[in-house]
């Protein structure tokens, strides 16, 4: 896909559509087959002097490719070494005053309902099924590792089921084209809003949208109904103050 067709330059357009009353910049630093050790090295040795607000990861599928089939698979780790690497990231954002959050991405089969009506999809799977199988049967480790890193990072997610829905989207075993890119970035966009607008103490007045455009995404969820926000006119509220972890504010 193009650099237009990004989950980050969706999320961005995103943003452009809200009246928020502070200027979000979403900049995509992603390396092409990256994974946690250059990733991290690369914030701690450069991103930081940009003083950024906030880390968005989308990770696991490198680090565990890495560690099944790299030809020194001892220089990824295992999931252990992923997580902790992260948590030295979201530690050091604390004290110099940035947000981490970290999510582990999907994959072709990490749903239930990926590809039965997708060809391609299916094609891809039974292709590579025996590379594929095997990160599948380990990805589980990545996934649990999310208790601990919610102890010290702003928050956590894990994405590996949002593709549930009935459509084609993905274009090999983990990469997926502009529409799933879509969807990723609903995601990232249910994840970021509510902590932009409690840490910076943004009006409800904000969240007007400007445009026009409905989500592609039918993000599933459970919602406290002090946190649904979906579809509601929302002008002359006032959030200041209110923990917002968990809202969801989707037309």
């Amino acid at each position: 896909v193009t650099d237009d067709n990004m989950w980050s330059a969706y999320l961005q357009k995103k943003f452009e559509q809200i009246n928020l009353e502070i200027n979000v910049e979403v900049i995509n630093i992603g390396i092409p087959g990256g994974w946690s050790k250059p990733e991290t090295m690369l914030i701690k040795d450069r991103m930081i002097d940009y003083e950024p607000d906030l880390f968005l990861v989308y990770d696991g599928w490198n680090d565990q490719k890495g560690q099944l089939y790299a030809e020194d698979t001892s220089v990824f780790g295992n999931a252990i070494v992923w997580k902790n690497r992260w948590i030295e990231i979201c530690n050091l954002g604390k004290n110099l005053g940035f947000d981490t959050i970290i999510t582990i991405q999907p994959l072709l089969g990490t749903g239930t309902n990926n590809f039965p009506d997708s060809n391609q999809e299916f094609i891809i799977k039974i292709d590579r099924s025996s590379v594929h199988n095997q990160i599948l049967n380990d990805y589980p480790n990545y996934i649990k590792q999310l208790t601990e890193l919610e102890k010290h990072c702003t928050d956590t997610a894990d994405l590996t089921s949002i593709f549930d829905l009935p459509d084609a989207f993905f274009m090999d075993a983990g990469h997926v084209g502009a529409k799933g890119n879509q969807v990723v970035a609903d995601h990232m966009y249910e994840l970021t809003l509510p902590l932009i607008i409690e840490k910076y103490g943004l009006s409800s007045d904000s969240l007007q949208i400007t445009a026009d455009e409905k989500s592609p995404s039918k993000i599933k969820q459970d919602v406290p109904p002090n946190l649904d926000f979906r579809g509601k006119y929302l002008q002359g509220n006032n959030f200041s103050g209110q923990n917002l972890r968990g809202a969801t504010f989707l037309y």
